[in-house]
């Protein structure tokens, strides 16, 4: 009896999910930093460095396959295109997507590697220098990117967007840490609505502030998130802080 009142009680106290929201969309936005900062001199004071493709890419026969390319990121300039086909890097074959990540994450920012393309019927060599990524941003997206369910993609923004979601993110030259998903909820950014799962992040000199819109915002230490500290737990911290509240509300109402 005891043991089946037990079960009971565990039962009623279980979220009462009601059904499957897979998957579930996130897109990070970097904004850098305010323009009052020097993001470059805040970045050389990290431990952590961290190379930036602005490539998505999946297994394909013979290499690796580009599905997504962000603007002006380092893949765009060097001309790599979606549905490119990369066959080897740095005169090795491409094996698979997780070796391919591996060999890009061993280029240090402005670094670069030859690739060989293949696209359509021809092949193309083009040399890819890579460019600088908040290592913050690019452990958060990694991890992300590890949730079961999660669907995750890095957004682009024109400068005009950029500069809006900022000023919506402030108050004068103050971070609003408690309520910066308040004030991104609904707001016409460029021309473009943005909502639950779109995730803003600004560094500033002491302090990162992240916001889900309309959900949750997180307001990080800097050196809370850089050398050893820089690991999934701290990512799992500031991920479920960030997406619990969403994440729960999409079971319930998937």
């Amino acid at each position: 009896m005891r043991l089946i009142l037990t079960l009971l009680a565990s039962l009623l106290a279980a979220p009462a999910y009601a059904g499957d929201p897979c998957p579930i969309d996130f897109t990070f936005y970097d904004l850098g930093a305010p323009a009052w900062l020097d993001r470059d001199a805040l970045l050389d004071g990290l431990t952590s460095k961290d190379s930036w493709v602005g490539i998505s890419f999946r297994d394909a026969e013979g290499g690796v396959t580009i599905t997504n390319v962000s603007d002006a990121s380092p893949a765009a300039k060097a001309g790599l295109k979606v549905g490119d086909v990369i066959a080897e890097a740095g005169g090795a074959a491409v094996q698979d997507h997780k070796a391919f990540a591996e060999r890009l994450r061993a280029i240090p920012p402005g670094g670069s590697s030859p690739l060989k393309i293949r696209r359509g019927e021809a092949t193309v060599e083009i040399s890819l220098v890579l460019g600088r990524q908040d290592p913050f941003i690019g452990a958060l997206i990694d991890y992300a990117s590890s949730q079961e369910c999660a669907a995750v993609t890095r957004g682009d923004l024109s400068e005009a967007g950029r500069q809006a979601a900022m000023l919506q993110m402030f108050n004068g030259k103050r971070f609003r840490c408690e309520d910066a998903h308040k004030a991104l909820a609904g707001a016409d950014i460029a021309g473009t609505e943005y909502g639950p799962g779109d995730i803003f992040i600004v560094r500033g000199s002491k302090r990162v502030i992240l916001a889900n819109t309309g959900w949750a915002s997180a307001c990080v230490r800097a050196k809370q998130v850089d050398g050893p500290k820089l690991n999934s737990k701290k990512m799992k911290q500031v991920f479920d802080s960030l997406t619990k509240a969403y994440i729960e509300d999409r079971y319930i109402n998937p």
